[in-house]
């Protein structure tokens, strides 16, 4: 009878679809635990089991579980509630089970229904709120400060420093008849007070000072820094107490030397001190920074403790002898750092006795900037030298390279002939290469940039680098590190030269540490290096013989080298690339220990566009091509290219013939399907002025800029000066295929 009942309350149940629509597991088992029911939420969690006993379906058993809470609901009527545990594939997933009685209209119990609940996220809450708590008493009992809670009127917590301090024990604090009052000198009872309750109605507080009575009736100044918090349930405020009495003195004692400190303050640059036969008697508290010392460490100190050993000589001689004009000396912290200052001394009467006053600046921003300036001055010289061969260098390269190609398309690829020439080739494109590392430094050359993430061209340059090697790379990259805008080519070039310069630091062989982060320069720290904002910071380091202390300086400069093999560019090229991106370069190093290599990029918060990745294929074409460049063996490569890929080609010299050229075509119904032309023709007029003229002609004209100077501002952004595409000197017949299989089959013009 109960059976029945129980499938006549299932019925109801499902009919109504009550239990459905509930938010947790449900379940529904009768009196002899069979699964009768399950909502849609209980078979995602344990899976399909209506009309299966509910221990053999859960647990695999024979009989009901020890801890089954609908035994003792089937037992008593009652409500019953368990909670358990089980693995899961992201961890220990906490499970509330709530069992109670289903009952017919006689009141007999005829079933049973389970509520079962996730729990994980509150029991995780507890536990993170136990450990946070446990956290707060460690730190609050071990704290130099008085720390207490006050809730409604009442001290609820005090710890160790406030009965050390104040003289009461921990049960006098939190006995429902002690006032809190008696702590507060009766001066400030209304602005504690008047502060408490600006706390309980949202108001921030901020420290402010008063004064305290111990047990014992002993006075001290505190001050004081309060937070409303949430404390049990209810609303209380946390308050933490300084002893600042010492403090009061030392401020007092401060003032009265700041009042005969005066006169010498108004003379200042920065740092200022007075000194009687080279011991300081007075200083103010940026000299003191300075040298990172407190106020009373300076005082009775030597100068001779500040001023580095390569200076002291001069130093020294300069204030015996009462010099008075402003001089640079290097001087040395307390810690061992060396700086540059610009100091000036005057001589005075202190105290009725003859002394010295200085003043003195750091100045290690205006010597970066020199040295900054200097760097870039001898770059922008090899620039001057890189723009001037640049042009002709690769006119020429593009006649081997071009050759080369062209020779190779006629030769079994299993001929000793093909692999000499592939190796002429691979020379041919290591001079690009040397080239476009001279053209780095030529001025208006600027990267053709694009947003991207760090890390896969990181990881894959490192790898590339390291090829053969004995040393490894370790990549370590944030999954939220920012994305650049960058030149890929030339930063995939500086990451190169850092890489292989570190791996010959480790003969033996070792391991590359590339690590990045975010970092965000502010006003006050950005120096010479970096302008304020965000930055990505990349940093290479390596544990080879290290570099020494006076080649530090040198190591950017133009084929500075000390490797018996290598062209003493690589860094010079990093640091030229890295600065036309807006970053900056340091080094760090220590011999006998390595070097970090570290690069500062501007984070970018463009949207990261990926491409397709294009294959090296040659694809053939027809059309008629016309060439305008002034070198007679660049138009020859150029037209034996053209014509192995199935072109007509026709020449022009300069500007001014291939205008004539293009007019009489299209006259004569012939049209020009491309027009490839040099940037530059010395004496005459080059792609840039000619594609104007041939656009007023026909601007449907499709024009590709070719030029040996492959950093002109053009070819980096040639579409706004009227051209269709782009190819750069040197080329092969890979190049000069895909560029115009690209653009004929394509409407771009």
């Amino acid at each position: 009878m109960k059976s029945k009942s129980a499938e006549k309350l299932l019925k109801d149940i499902q009919n109504l679809e009550i239990l459905e629509s509930i938010g947790d597991a449900v379940s529904i088992q009768d009196t002899n635990f069979k699964i009768i029911f399950q909502n849609k939420i209980s078979k995602g969690i344990v899976g399909y089991h209506v009309g299966e006993y509910c221990y053999e379906a859960y647990t695999l058993r024979d009989k009901t579980c020890k801890d089954c809470p609908l035994a003792p609901v089937f037992a008593d009527g009652k409500t019953h509630t368990v909670e358990r545990n089980k693995p899961s594939d992201k961890g220990m997933v906490y499970l509330e089970i709530t069992a109670s009685p289903l009952r017919n209209l006689k009141g007999e119990i005829i079933a049973g229904i389970e509520v079962m609940r996730d729990i994980t996220n509150r029991k995780e809450t507890e536990e993170r709120l136990k450990n946070s708590e446990e956290k707060f008493r460690n730190l609050s009992e071990n704290s130099p400060n008085m720390i207490f809670i006050n809730k409604k009127g009442r001290v609820v917590y005090a710890n160790k420093k406030c009965e050390e301090i104040m003289g009461y024990k921990k049960e006098e604090f939190y006995s429902p008849d002690f006032n809190f009052h008696v702590l507060i000198a009766p001066q400030y009872l209304d602005t504690v007070s008047g502060n408490f309750q600006r706390h309980l109605k949202g108001e921030e507080v901020p420290p402010y000072e008063y004064t305290v009575v111990t047990k014992q009736g002993t006075v001290i100044e505190v001050i004081i820094t309060t937070k409303l918090i949430n404390y049990e349930g209810d609303t209380a405020i946390l308050g933490i107490i300084t002893d600042i009495s010492e403090q009061k003195k030392t401020e007092e004692t401060l003032r009265e030397s700041e009042a005969r400190f005066r006169k010498l303050v108004e003379t200042a640059f920065e740092g200022i001190a007075i000194a009687e036969n080279g011991i300081f008697l007075e200083a103010n508290k940026l000299f003191a920074k300075l040298f990172e010392y407190t106020l009373p460490e300076i005082i009775g100190l030597h100068i001779s403790k500040l001023v580095a050993p390569e200076s002291l000589v001069d130093v020294m001689q300069k204030i015996q002898s009462g010099y008075d004009r402003p001089y640079e000396a290097v001087c040395v912290t307390k810690n061992g750092k060396h700086f540059p200052v610009e100091a000036c001394g005057k001589a005075v009467i202190y105290n009725g006795r003859k002394a010295r006053i200085t003043a003195l600046r750091d100045i290690s921003g205006r010597k970066r900037s020199e040295e900054e300036s200097i760097k870039i001055q001898k770059l922008e010289s090899l620039g001057i030298l890189a723009g001037g061969i640049a042009h002709d260098f690769n006119n020429l390269l593009t006649a081997i390279l071009g050759n080369v190609s062209l020779a190779k398309m006629h030769i079994n690829p299993e001929d000793k002939i093909y692999e000499l020439l592939t190796e002429a080739e691979k020379a041919s494109m290591r001079a690009k290469d040397l080239t476009q590392q001279l053209l780095t430094f030529s001025k208006g050359g600027e990267p053709v940039k694009k947003t991207v993430l760090l890390k896969g061209l990181v990881h894959d340059t490192s790898c590339f680098a390291l090829r053969g090697s004995k040393t490894k790379s370790e990549c370590r990259f944030p999954d939220n590190l920012w994305p650049v805008e960058i030149d890929e080519g030339q930063i995939t070039q500086v990451f190169h030269n850092l890489i292989i310069n570190a791996d010959h630091a480790m003969p033996e062989g070792g391991v590359v540490d590339i690590h990045a982060e975010n970092i965000t320069s502010t006003a006050d720290k950005a120096g010479a290096l970096l302008m304020p904002g965000k930055y990505v910071k990349i940093s290479v380091h390596d544990n080879g013989v290290g570099i020494p202390k006076d080649h530090l300086q040198k190591i950017f400069d133009p084929y500075f080298t000390t490797k018996q093999m290598g062209s003493g560019l690589g860094l010079t090229t990093a640091y030229s690339i890295i600065r036309k991106h807006d970053g900056a370069v340091t080094v760090e190093s220590e011999l006998g220990k390595g070097t970090i290599l570290n690069i500062y990029l501007p984070a970018s918060s463009k949207e990261i566009i990926f491409h397709e990745e294009i294959t090296d294929t040659v694809s053939s074409g027809k059309g008629k091509i016309l060439v305008m460049d002034d070198d007679d063996m660049v138009r020859d490569v150029a037209g034996a290219i053209l014509r192995s890929l199935g072109y007509k080609v026709e020449f022009a010299k300069d500007g001014t013939e291939a205008i004539e050229l293009y007019q009489k075509a299209i006259i004569s119904g012939e049209s020009f399907d491309v027009v490839i032309m040099d940037l530059t023709i010395p004496g005459g007029m080059g792609g840039k002025d000619a594609i104007k003229k041939l656009l007023n002609i026909d601007l449907q004209v499709k024009a590709v800029v070719s030029s040996g100077y492959s950093n002109d501002p053009i070819m980096s952004n040639y579409k706004a000066h009227g051209f269709s595409a782009v190819i750069s000197k040197p080329y092969n017949v890979i190049d000069m295929s895909k560029t115009l299989h690209e653009l004929i089959n394509s409407c771009i013009h």
